[in-house]
């Protein structure tokens, strides 16, 4: 199992691999430093090393990645700054790790686990976390700033993908290929959208009632239901969180994920609009993730802080959740919601 980027993109796949072990497989991971100790924790030990750290890409383009309110913006951010650069030595690196492997699983927009299924044979699973990434005239890329008459949604949904796809095959496909070509690797379009799919099986992770499959989905793709994981082997509720759970007033958990930790000042704005609103709505905020340089010192009474709490321990204990969705990611939050 090999994956990158943040906490949030790893916990579906620890769930995986657990799952797995239970099963009787053996599992190895192949992950960016920065997500070792976590796996390590989870009791899996096996875990090879993969290139590329995530943090320097959002100490250079914090705001472009997550402040921006553009969508392709972003993209290219995350494609110059962090995919191309390191995609050649995370090929080296996963045909290491890969080596004697049965099979591989991974995201769909790991680059490096296509090029080594093609190179040596070993079959590969790609992984979409977030249905909505997949394009289809059923779903909206990204909302329209005001109402749309019902007859003109799917018109307008087809073209914002066109043009989405258009600018991501333009922005990445070409070095992309590039690298494939020093492999003797044949070009392949539209790499960040479809082209990256597996042809041996193609799944989400994630619940039909969440996004249910469209029609128009690439017929290979098999809808699976979310992968729950969120509790590390060694977190345990403290006597102070007890206690602001079972307060008087209600707790509202408050929480922008696992990416805040990159990019914690994007996300101040946002932990001081919601905390506010939770407070003059009479309630009590516990916002999980947050960097402490994003909040403010001291804390008002009626606001708890955590840097991690599994969500599937304090939602159900909770009056509502006010969670910063991602276009990319949200799997874990939204599915324990949805629970």
């Amino acid at each position: 199992i090999t994956t990158f980027g943040t906490a949030g993109d790893l916990n579906p796949f620890l769930a995986l691999a657990l799952g797995l072990r239970t099963r009787g497989h053996h599992v190895s991971f192949a992950v960016e430093d920065g997500l070792r100790q976590a796996v390590v924790d989870a009791g899996l030990t096996s875990v090879h090393s993969l290139s590329g750290e995530i943090d320097p890409a959002f100490a250079v383009s914090e705001w472009l990645l997550c402040g921006s309110s553009l969508p392709l913006r972003s993209a290219r951010a995350l494609v110059s700054g962090y995919l191309i650069p390191r995609l050649q030595q995370k090929v080296e690196d996963l045909l290491i790790s890969a080596a004697g492997a049965d099979f591989i699983v991974a995201p769909a927009a790991h680059l490096a686990a296509s090029v080594v299924s093609e190179l040596t044979g070993i079959p590969w699973v790609s992984v979409t976390l977030s249905p909505v990434s997949i394009p289809s005239v059923h779903v909206k890329p990204h909302p329209w700033p005001a109402s749309m008459p019902a007859l003109l949604q799917k018109p307008a949904n087809k073209m914002q993908w066109a043009a989405a796809t258009m600018v991501l095959r333009n922005l990445a496909d070409g070095p992309i290929n590039e690298i494939r070509s020093r492999y003797g690797l044949p070009r392949r379009r539209d790499l960040l959208t479809t082209g990256n799919l597996s042809p041996d099986l193609a799944v989400i992770a994630a619940s039909p009632a969440f996004v249910p499959p469209q029609p128009d989905w690439p017929t290979a793709l098999a809808v699976t239901g979310f992968c729950f994981w969120d509790s590390p082997a060694g977190w345990s509720e403290s006597a102070d969180l007890t206690r602001f759970l079972d307060g008087s007033k209600p707790v509202v958990a408050v929480s922008s994920g696992s990416i805040s930790r990159q990019a914690g000042s994007i996300f101040e704005r946002f932990y001081e609009a919601s905390t506010e609103a939770v407070r003059r709505a009479g309630g009590r905020a516990l916002v999980i993730g947050a960097p402490s340089a994003s909040l403010p010192d001291p804390l008002p009474d009626d606001v708890m802080a955590l840097p991690f709490a599994p969500f599937s321990e304090i939602y159900p204990r909770c009056a509502a959740v006010y969670r910063l969705w991602s276009f990319l990611g949200a799997s874990i939050s939204s599915s324990t919601q949805l629970r």
